[in-house]
């Protein structure tokens, strides 16, 4: 085992999304070729010991480097991103050394314990982003159909885990022995099951464990519940906020969202006491909207370069400017569809936001000491490869698309006229 070929995710971690199919994390391409099992059919103890499972955890002992499945934390670590790979390494390693020790020769582990899940009950959503897609978002049914007729899709544009009766059996089984649970959508906060899980927390009075959401920032409430009110009795909760722009562009990218909803529940949010930070998916469609978000969110003192206090008694984690991009905005590199990632652009558009970034980037290093390597990962990530012979898709699928919901790319990013 060596510090660049281990993750500690396949002794601890599940990641379950709503079709039933389970994979080591959620930087895994959602590829049969890649799953452990699928939860509707396999019970979690063999899921965790399938021949999947086994063959990771095998490979990382004996040191044979990660597997392409991985590339994802490795391709942000090569880029100067934190990935989930050594945030999971550094919080979690310690508290399963002895079960990686006790490993077999074969991969197999004892009495597997699941102390950080991440679920995906549902597709159920509100929004319809162009870089998503009818199985996370149930308001991508009906274009999807409309824009590729001839591909097999699902009759309901639902697809969840309700009637997975076996997964719901090992749920209460392993659920309570968590230490950290992730739920992410679809939108979690319209879900029922998101209502179902803190149910069954609260009735065995289970407030210390850590809950992380994924949330687009659009529904602060579930029924007539302030979710964020309900939330206060668990010891850490933290709210990841996908929002990648601001005003029109967040109208567009965040198809079917309005700007002035989210900008105010964001400044609930930051009132709330709940740890948070920004965490925008980076695209061709936004690269140039970037910095425009930091600055309004920043003039919102959404994202400040000082403690946030998130105690009811004024107290708080100690912020280090240095981890302002980690604690405040936490850049997500879009991998997938590869058409808009922003590697395809041409090199004169390459440049042209390189310039922008770093203009502002610079200024507000001199100005607030918010360190520049967090828009420099951004830069370098761009450049990491050419992929500009994806450019003509990406103008075909974009021009397609926009012609069905009525909507201008360019009227948002002039800057590709």
């Amino acid at each position: 085992m060596t510090k660049d070929n281990f993750c500690v995710a396949p002794w601890m971690h599940l990641h379950v999304i709503n079709d039933g199919r389970a994979f080591p994390c959620c930087q895994t391409p959602l590829e049969d070729k890649h799953a452990y099992g699928n939860v509707r059919e396999t019970a979690i103890h063999d899921i965790l010991n399938s021949t999947k499972a086994k063959g990771m955890r095998k490979d990382m002992l004996t040191g044979v480097p990660l597997p392409s499945s991985c590339e994802r934390c490795t391709s942000k670590e090569k880029h100067g991103f934190g990935s989930m790979r050594t945030g999971m390494n550094q919080k979690w390693l310690p508290q399963v050394q002895d079960e990686v020790d006790a490993t077999h020769a074969d991969g197999t582990i004892d009495n597997p314990v699941i102390k950080n899940w991440d679920y995906r009950f549902s597709n159920f959503c509100n929004l319809a982003c162009p870089t998503c897609g009818p199985l996370f978002s149930t308001q991508w049914h009906a274009d999807y159909k409309k824009l590729f007729p001839d591909y097999p899709i699902t009759e309901k544009a639902l697809v969840d885990l309700k009637d997975a009766d076996l997964f719901w059996s090992d749920f209460s089984k392993y659920a309570n022995h968590a230490k950290e649970i992730h739920i992410a959508g679809g939108e979690p906060f319209m879900m029922p099951e998101n209502n179902k899980v803190l149910t069954a927390l609260e009735q065995e009075e289970n407030y210390d464990i850590a809950i992380r959401y994924s949330t687009n920032c659009t529904v602060l409430k579930q029924g007539k519940e302030n979710i964020l009110d309900r939330l206060q009795k668990f010891s850490y909760i933290h709210l990841s906020c996908s929002v990648d722009a601001a005003g029109d562009a967040f109208e567009y990218i965040r198809y079917k969202g309005k700007w002035d909803v989210v900008l105010n529940n964001l400044k609930e949010i930051r009132q709330s006491g709940h740890n948070y930070w920004i965490h925008p998916t980076v695209s061709i469609l936004n690269i140039f909207r970037i910095t425009e978000l930091h600055e309004e969110l920043w003039n919102a003192d959404i994202i400040p370069a000082k403690q946030v206090h998130y105690n009811a008694d004024g107290t708080g984690a100690e912020f280090h400017i240095e981890n302002y991009w980690v604690d405040r905005m936490h850049f997500n590199p879009l991998f997938v569809p590869e058409y808009y990632s922003m590697t395809i652009m041409p090199a004169h558009l390459k440049e042209q936001a390189a310039d922008k970034i770093t203009t502002y980037g610079k200024r507000l290093e001199k100005e607030h000491s918010i360190p520049f390597h967090g828009w420099q990962a951004l830069i370098d990530f761009m450049y990491q490869a050419d992929d500009s012979h994806l450019y003509d898709e990406f103008l075909s699928k974009t021009h397609n698309l926009d012609k069905l919901r009525g909507n201008d790319f360019y009227k948002i990013n002039k800057e590709f006229k």
